[in-house]
């Protein structure tokens, strides 16, 4: 069985609290349409900045 994050090529780290930020990351989100981007948020609680 294959990974899904193994079609993950890019990810971006985002300031969710920010309201510009998190527009652009609807926006681009909206057209990822193959998968190949992940978007985190560093003010999640359950962010790692190691993993």
């Amino acid at each position: 069985m294959k990974n899904p994050h193994d079609k993950i090529e890019f990810t971006l780290l985002y300031d969710g609290l920010c309201p510009l930020c998190s527009k652009e990351v609807t926006w681009l989100y909206s057209r990822n349409k193959q998968g190949r981007q992940d978007f985190k948020d560093i003010n999640d609680a359950g962010f790692d900045p190691v993993v």
